[in-house]
């Protein structure tokens, strides 16, 4: 599925630093008023919450300071993004 990745520097980080969303969810737009960031947000095509993760933190896991996979606790899937395994 395509999603989009939002964040970091969100100003409600208490679920993690990015939000991610299914393209195109409404909450994109409705959120944009109360999280300026999120239109910076890009879009990539994931099967899997580790390979979202791991395109948020490519350049640590490649640097030996994160492994493939710990990046989705930093990641708050919203319910659009249930089709991820």
């Amino acid at each position: 599925m395509r999603v989009t990745i939002c964040g970091p520097n969100l100003n409600d980080q208490s679920k993690g630093q990015f939000h991610i969303h299914a393209e195109g969810c409404a909450d994109l737009t409705r959120k944009l008023s109360r999280e300026p960031e999120y239109r910076y947000g890009w879009t990539i095509d994931a099967d899997t919450r580790d390979q979202v993760g791991d395109e948020i933190y490519a350049d640590h896991i490649e640097e030996g300071s994160m492994n493939p996979g710990e990046g989705t606790s930093d990641c708050n899937f919203f319910p659009c993004c249930a089709a991820l395994r």
